[in-house]
């Protein structure tokens, strides 16, 4: 079973010994997808909505995730923070981009900015910006 959804996987990706062949190797080899994703069903759902993500990035030009959520998956917050498919990308774009492994809310912001997925500028503070400033006059 584990070699077929490899083999499926490699299908997806057309090539061999690119970043995402061995990215696609490693998240089934470590359990990765499995983890996230719990039956064989929804691992193939996952796997293909994360190739078909990681073949559209670099986003160029820059775009927020939630923009390019609702241009090329299921809706805006198809890559929201915690979800699986989030999870699946952003360790295919540390091996697209060769982005160092990390930890944290900035390792991952800034991880997502190398992709072309810089935070949207709601979340990003300048909304918050114009609160204040709106609160003190």
């Amino acid at each position: 079973m584990r070699a077929r959804r490899r083999r499926r996987t490699r299908r997806l990706l057309q090539h061999r010994q690119t970043p995402l062949t061995r990215w696609a190797d490693r998240i089934q080899g470590d359990g990765l997808v499995r983890r996230l994703a719990r039956t064989p069903e929804a691992m193939g759902i996952l796997v293909e909505a994360a190739v078909r993500t990681l073949r559209a990035l670099p986003a160029s030009p820059p775009t927020s995730r939630a923009t390019f959520a609702a241009q090329n998956l299921s809706g805006a917050h198809a890559l929201d923070e915690g979800t699986p498919l989030a999870s699946l990308v952003l360790s295919g774009i540390r091996c697209l981009t060769g982005f160092p492994d990390g930890s944290g809310a900035r390792w991952r912001r800034e991880a997502w900015a190398s992709a072309g997925l810089p935070k949207d500028d709601l979340s990003s503070g300048r909304g918050a910006t114009r609160r204040r400033t709106t609160e003190q006059q």
